[in-house]
This record gives C-alpha cells, structure tokens and sequence, in this order.
C-alpha cells in the first residue's frame, strides 16, 4: 500500500465530475458494454451515485463498430413455406475432389427443391453448370409437368457468368445470390454436402473402398438421403414419397461395398469359363 494523495489539476477534475458524465462516457467507463445495459443500472438503481447529464445526445461509438462488427446469425430454420414442387431449388457446387473420379469426375453440382427436399446430383469433370441445370429443368417438366420458378445459389464464377444468367432470364425463372462470406444463407445446399460426404466416407472406410470411387459413394449417399426422414417436412414421409407421392420401398438395398457376383455378358469368356 501507498500512501500517497494525486494531484488532479483544477481543470481536469472539473471534466470528470460525475454531474458532467454523459451515457456516452458512461458507456465507455463500463468498457464499452450495450447502452442498453448502462441505462439500465440507473433507471433499475443497480449501483450507487452514477450521474448523469441527459441533455447531450450520445454519439455512435465508432471504437464498437470496428471492435464488434459480426455476420447476424442464421435461423436455424427457414421461416418460408413453399407449397409446391418448383418454386424453388436450391443448388451448390462441391469441388474440387483431391482424387478423380474413376470416370474423371471432379466437381458435382446439387439440385434440392425446396418443397420436397428432394435431391439430384450431377458430376462433373469441369464446372459446366448451365447443361446441368438445363438437364435438372427438363427432369422436373417431364416428371411433374411444372416450370422452374426461382433458384437460389451463392455468387461464384460458375453461377454468376453471363450465359447461365441469361439462360434464367429467358426462362423466366427468378434467381436469388446469397450474399458474399455467407454459406448459411445456402444452409439446405451447404448442408447437403456436409451430409453426403460424410455419409460417403462413412460408407468408403467401412468397407476400404478406394478413393476413386467416391462419386458412387457420393451417389448411393444421395439415393439413401432421398428415402431417409427430415425435419424439414411436417408430414412423416421421406422427400421421395413427398417428390412422386409414392413410398419407397428399400427391401432390396444393400450395405454400400459388400461382395457380389457379375454375369459376364462381353462374349470374352469361353463356353468352359465362368459365368461370374
């Protein structure tokens, strides 16, 4: 302990004083916490002998914004209901994949309606996304006699070119870009990577398939992911069933990699070798 008496000049003090503090210098003596919550250990009399002089307005604490800029959290569920097939899809591209496919796959792009939460999965060996859309537009017309009516995807390259969205606009079909640095505003499309491949490494290391048959792993991850439940529908039926209206039956699936035999029909083998 010192014993010791500081000298504040006249002035300074004079600045100090309690009687002279604002919210606004109050806030920054509590280490810059939420106004709100200055305000409230006076209005509330949490503590002792805070004075304040209402009558100067309070500017933006610059020293916040720089400190304690943040993305705004997500929802964790969409509060949009879309009520039929088509009105809207979301896509994504994954890739590069570290090893190519076994047919030269390196990419694949992900079509997810928005009603059903059904899935398809297109490979690719470079970013060729419009034929893939135009493929996924044809497959909804021929199945379910509807339109694309709006895509949602995030602002890179291979979405963002001028032919893709040219494409759109001639189709009228809305288009909606998530914004930049922000993958949960795509979170069903993000989502749906993490899951099917996860789900396919799952499936790669139980049986010690090589790397390069990871788009059918990919593939058959999809497939289970379309028969599976989700939360994201109310009813309890699978998105096939919500997608064709049918329930999927999975009698004759198999555990992805188990050992099976393959009638040889190339005409190579003799009428002494082996069928299988």
């Amino acid at each position: 302990m010192l014993n010791i008496t500081p000298i504040i000049p006249h002035h300074a003090y004079a600045a100090q004083t309690p009687q002279n503090r604002t919210w606004h210098d109050w806030h920054k003596v509590m280490g810059h916490i939420y106004i709100g919550s200055v305000k409230m250990l006076k209005e509330k009399d949490m503590v002792k002998r805070m004075e304040v002089n209402p009558d100067i307005q309070s500017p933006q604490c610059i020293s916040c914004i720089k400190a304690k800029s943040h993305i705004t959290p997500f929802p964790e569920q969409s509060k949009t209901e879309y009520k039929e097939i088509s009105d809207i899809t979301f896509t994504d591209v994954w890739g590069p994949a570290r090893t190519t496919g076994i047919r030269g796959e390196c990419y694949y792009v992900s079509f997810t309606d928005g009603t059903t939460r059904c899935t398809q999965i297109h490979f690719m060996k470079k970013k060729d996304v419009l034929r893939h859309i135009k493929d996924y537009q044809a497959f909804i017309k021929t199945q379910t006699s509807k339109n694309l009516k709006a895509m949602q995807f995030d602002g890179r390259g291979e979405y963002i070119d001028h032919e893709v969205i040219n494409y759109l606009k001639s189709c009228r079909i809305q288009y909606e870009i998530t914004a930049a640095h922000s993958p949960t505003q795509n979170g069903i499309a993000e989502r749906l990577n993490c899951t099917l491949i996860e789900h396919a490494c799952a499936m790669m290391l139980e049986h010690n398939i090589p790397y390069f048959l990871w788009p059918e792993a990919v593939t058959y991850a999809c497939y289970l992911k379309n028969r599976s439940p989700t939360q994201a529908l109310k009813e309890l039926i699978t998105p096939e069933e919500a997608f064709t209206g049918k329930k999927p039956d999975i009698s004759m699936l198999q555990e992805f990699g188990v050992k099976c035999w393959v009638l040889q029909q190339d005409g190579q083998n003799s009428k002494l070798d082996p069928k299988s």
